[in-house]
């Protein structure tokens, strides 16, 4: 009896990765610590940057289609 069940498998775009991934890194803390170790200061401006960015990456997942399935993610942060 070898009944063979259908995988299901998730198959993203390679775009949706790295997006993904450029986006985590710029609104994480890393600017900050970079920022920090380079200057010896963090801007009053990086915070706000990163909510802007978010929004932009919000209002492109309406009109971007690759990266449609990232508003969600973006709108969690």
């Amino acid at each position: 009896m070898n009944s063979a069940q259908p995988i299901l498998t998730f198959q993203t775009k390679p775009i949706m990765v790295v997006v993904a991934w450029i986006v985590t890194l710029l609104i994480s803390t890393l600017p900050t610590i970079i920022w920090r170790e380079l200057t010896g200061q963090v801007p009053d401006w990086l915070s706000w940057m990163q909510l802007a960015l978010l929004g932009i990456m919000i209002g492109l997942s309406f009109v971007w289609k690759e990266i449609r399935g990232l508003r969600q993610y973006f709108i969690v942060f």
